[in-house]
C-alpha cells in the first residue's frame, strides 16, 4: 500500500457533527496545509475539521487529526486557543472558603497568561462576563485559588485559560460544591509527643 494524501472533512459542532460525506479540502503527499476557508463559515459558529488519510486512493476511516476553529460574529477565525484546564477539583475550607486546584499543560496550543476564574448556580457556568478571580499564568504546571462563599451557598466553579489577547480556552468546570463555614481546616497529621 501506498500513501497518497489526505482527505479533509468538517463539521459544525463537535467531532460527532462531522460530516465524512463531503470532502471540504484535500492534501497531497508533501503537502503541509489545506486551505479550507473557501467552505465558509457561519458567524459565532465552532466548526471541527477532520484529516483521513488515502492509501491506495482510498480514503482510510482512520483520523489522523481532528481540529476544532471557532469565528467571531464577522466569521472570522479568532486564532489559536488556549490548551485545556486539566484535572480540576474543588474542596471546601473553613469559613466558607472554598479552595480549587488544576493543572496546565500548554504544549500544542496558544500560551495562556492568565486564568479565569467563574462562579454560577448551575453548571453552564457563564464565562462571558468578569471574572470572580484571575490568576497569572506562567506556563504549565499546578494552580490554585480560593474563593468565599456564604454559608450554604451552593454552585459550580468554571475555569478557563486565556491567552494575552483575551482569546479563552475550553473552560473546566467543577460542582455542584456547598459552602460550609463551620468546616473544618484542612485535616493535620501530628507525629510524636505523648498522647
Amino acid at each position: 500500500m501506498s500513501y497518497t494524501g489526505y482527505r479533509v472533512y468538517r463539521g459544525c459542532g463537535g467531532l460527532s457533527s462531522v460530516d465524512f460525506t463531503t470532502i471540504v479540502g484535500a492534501a497531497s503527499p508533501g503537502e503541509s496545509s489545506v486551505e479550507v476557508s473557501a467552505a465558509g463559515h457561519a458567524p459565532n459558529a465552532t466548526y471541527t475539521y477532520v484529516l483521513r488519510p488515502v492509501l491506495d486512493g482510498r480514503v482510510t476511516p482512520d483520523l489522523s487529526c481532528a481540529v476544532e476553529a471557532t469565528f467571531d460574529a464577522a466569521g472570522e477565525w479568532v486564532g489559536a486557543r488556549p490548551g485545556p484546564i486539566i484535572a480540576l477539583t474543588a474542596a471546601t475550607g473553613p469559613a466558607g472558603g472554598i479552595r480549587l486546584r488544576w493543572n496546565y499543560d500548554d504544549e500544542g496550543a496558544a500560551p495562556a497568561a492568565a486564568f479565569a476564574v467563574y462562579a454560577g448556580p448551575d453548571a453552564r457556568v457563564d464565562t462571558s462576563g468578569e471574572a470572580v478571580v484571575t490568576v497569572a499564568a506562567t506556563g504549565r504546571g499546578e494552580y490554585a485559588a480560593e474563593l468565599t462563599w456564604s454559608d450554604g451557598q451552593t454552585g459550580y466553579v468554571a475555569v478557563v485559560a486565556r491567552a494575552a489577547d483575551q482569546t479563552p480556552g475550553r473552560p473546566a468546570i467543577a460542582g455542584p460544591i456547598v459552602a460550609d463555614a463551620a468546616a473544618p481546616d484542612a485535616l493535620r497529621v501530628y507525629a510524636g509527643g505523648g498522647f
